[in-house]
């Protein structure tokens, strides 16, 4: 049990043990299906990417292709030339 050291106006400084609170009521089965209400899984809504049409996620830059709003972003190219280069070098 904690001990708390506390400052009162009146009585000046006072030693408290603090518990750990208790909840006073139980929360029905209908009260708990509620508050879970918004925990449910929510299905991904993919699009195509303009360039190779792959599914992307929206506002995500395509993995296939490096392209994002119809603009190159990533060399893919270079990329998975670093890679391999990588790779050989282990």
């Amino acid at each position: 049990m904690p001990i708390y050291l506390i400052f009162d106006r009146v009585l000046g400084l006072k030693l408290i043990e603090k518990y750990m609170g208790v909840p006073r009521h139980r929360r029905t089965k209908s009260k708990q299906g509620h508050r879970r209400s918004h925990l449910a899984l929510k299905k991904k809504s993919l699009t195509g990417c303009s360039k190779c049409g792959a599914k992307v996620l929206p506002h995500v830059i395509c993995v296939s292709c490096g392209f994002y709003k119809g603009k190159q972003v990533i060399d893919m190219v270079a990329r998975a030339a670093k890679k391999k280069a990588k790779s050989s070098k282990r």
